[in-house]
């Protein structure tokens, strides 16, 4: 009993002490993932790295709004018939969707070749190119930040990198 009461001490100790480890490691984890994000932008360069820098800029600022957000506000809508901020049922959920959603913009847009840039779509009916596509979506996704900021301020959240300024 005393060899198992001991062994369960210093498996619990153990533990503990590899919290603070955990913890830098996912911090070291998301520095690494921001800088890798930076690199692929430098590299990409012209249209393309301006597009990469104003979706990170997007999904920078409507993740911390989204983690900022208390989870009871989620459901909360301005008005009959509008909608809420929330995506597939809660908090955890709607931040894990916005992540991987951003994941996706960021990789089909450094994989698409330079020579479709130019290349002829339609977008709501009308004639465009796949570089139109791409700034209709910086302009959507900062049009979702502004109604996301918003929602937060109408709740009582300051925006954090406001925040920091206060």
């Amino acid at each position: 009993m005393k060899r198992l009461f001991g062994s369960a001490v210093v498996l619990a100790l153990a533990c503990v002490l590899a919290l603070p480890a955990q913890a830098q490691d996912k911090a070291m984890e998301k520095t690494a993932k921001k800088e890798d994000m930076r690199e692929q932008m430098k590299s990409a360069g012209g249209v393309r790295g301006s597009i990469l820098f104003q979706i990170d800029q997007a999904r920078e600022k409507l993740i911390a709004l989204a983690n900022a957000m208390p989870a009871d506000k989620y459901g909360w809508k301005p008005g009959e018939g509008v909608r809420t901020t929330e995506m597939s049922g809660d908090k955890a959920k709607t931040i894990d969707a916005l992540t991987r959603s951003f994941d996706n913009v960021r990789e089909a847009i450094l994989a698409m070749p330079d020579s479709d840039l130019d290349r002829k779509i339609k977008i709501f009916g009308q004639d465009a190119t796949v570089r139109d596509a791409m700034m209709v979506l910086v302009s959507h996704a900062h049009e979702h930040l502004g109604q996301s900021i918003a929602y937060a301020r109408s709740n009582g959240v300051v925006p954090p990198w406001s925040a920091k300024g206060q």
